[in-house]
């Protein structure tokens, strides 16, 4: 496991604050995690249509670490402030080819969520913005330690989409080989140098 200071917006005050980006969450970490992000969700989506509910509410966190966490070839990184948990990432670094650049090698985010209580879909008051964003710059820096230029790409809920767009990712639109049919997009070496320069 590995610790860096980051900084993450506190909303209130509109002040930047430190955080602790952990590069190996732990499975008591997940756990905690899970468990916090649930009880949150019962209060959050009380009342709430399921169709308008965050696409990742399903996601189990604790499962995933039992399903990856302990593979060399995952990184499992998480974004605590005030000791509690603000997000979570998932990066896959078996190689894959890029889509836009033909013959280079890419990593993979497989899973990236924030608190519920961080999400505008849920309430009008979040408690803390950019935690996507520090997720991905450390998606950019675990790319650029692999080797790849800071290239990587993932398949976007269609929630997100908007946000990976923000962070100058290429929308190579709807696979049509994932099971979900959802839409693809990539960081590119050029897009990740504009986005957290070196």
């Amino acid at each position: 496991m590995s610790k860096t200071e980051v900084k993450i917006k506190h909303q209130a005050s509109g002040k930047l604050v430190p955080a602790t980006l952990i590069n190996g969450v732990s499975i008591r970490q997940a756990d905690l995690t899970q468990r916090a992000w649930d009880e949150a969700l019962m209060k959050y989506l009380e009342g709430i249509p399921k169709e308008d509910w965050p696409e990742h509410t399903g996601w189990d966190w604790k499962r995933k670490y039992k399903k990856y966490g302990r593979l060399s070839a995952y990184h499992f990184f998480g974004i605590e402030c005030n000791s509690v948990m603000q997000g979570l990432l998932l990066l896959s670094t078996l190689f894959r080819t890029s889509r836009i650049d033909d013959g280079k090698q890419i990593i993979y985010g497989a899973y990236l969520a924030t608190a519920p209580w961080n999400l505008r879909q849920l309430t009008n008051n979040p408690q803390y913005s950019l935690v996507g964003s520090v997720l991905v710059a450390a998606a950019i820096e675990t790319s650029r330690g692999e080797g790849c230029a800071g290239r990587f790409g993932l398949h976007s809920l269609k929630q997100s989409e908007q946000f990976y767009r923000s962070c100058g990712m290429s929308d190579l639109g709807v696979d049509g080989d994932h099971n979900d049919r959802l839409r693809y997009f990539e960081m590119t070496t050029l897009a990740a140098e504009k986005f957290l320069p070196e």
